[in-house]
């Protein structure tokens, strides 16, 4: 009955509270080595139709049902889309080249998903609730290159598995975590725009073999 509290209580506090994640706005070492390196000047605009404050996090039961906190984690969404994207154009097109590019960027959607495979009869019987963490991410880009139009819709989700087990020690309740949840959260982010890149630099040289 006592775990069974905890679980509630923990719930109870995810639907109380206001979590600010940190960011993390690196482009990765897998961004930097598949990126190629293009003697082409950029003129990009990017725009985010997700604004820095709160964002979405949507928290899923392991019978399907959804619930959606739009108040519980904040996140500078627009912030971390700009750094991650700018930091790509400056480090791989070269400014001082003869041949331009046109490339426009949005970020249409950026929301967070917990997949729960642990259900609350067996996390109170138990004390662990496990689950999965999803960053979703949904872009689309339009490159203008030798007086052709090209766009794409890009879709991207990336995952992380994590744990919370709770318990008892002296009449005191504890919970503890696999990974730090917070810190999951600001990564997941951050390698969802990393993503987000691969899967232009895919579709950019689509268009480059085509020319």
């Amino acid at each position: 009955m006592k775990k069974l509290l905890f679980a509630y209580l923990g719930a109870m506090f995810l639907a109380s509270c206001t979590v600010t994640i940190p960011l993390q706005t690196n482009l990765s070492e897998q961004t930097l080595l598949l990126a190629e390196n293009r003697n082409i000047k950029v003129n990009y605009s990017l725009e985010s139709e997700v604004p820095d404050g709160y964002i979405n996090y949507i928290n899923v039961l392991k019978n399907g049902t959804e619930t959606t906190y739009d108040a519980t984690h904040k996140y500078a969404s627009a912030t971390a889309f700009s750094k991650v994207w700018e930091s790509y154009f400056s480090s791989k097109f070269n400014a001082y080249a003869k041949e331009e590019m046109k490339v426009d960027v949005v970020l249409k959607s950026l929301h967070l998903r917990q997949n729960n495979t642990t259900s609350i009869g067996m996390t109170a019987l138990t004390g662990t609730s496990q689950m999965n963490v999803e960053a979703i991410g949904e872009f689309y880009v339009k490159v203008e290159f030798r007086g052709q139009v090209y766009e794409k819709d890009i879709s991207v989700n990336v995952s992380e598995y994590n744990d919370i087990r709770t318990g008892n020690i002296g009449g005191i309740a504890y919970s503890s975590n696999a990974v730090n949840p917070t810190q999951q959260k600001s990564k997941l982010l951050e390698s969802c725009l990393n993503r987000s890149v691969l899967e232009f630099e895919n579709f950019l040289k689509s268009i480059m073999q085509n020319q």
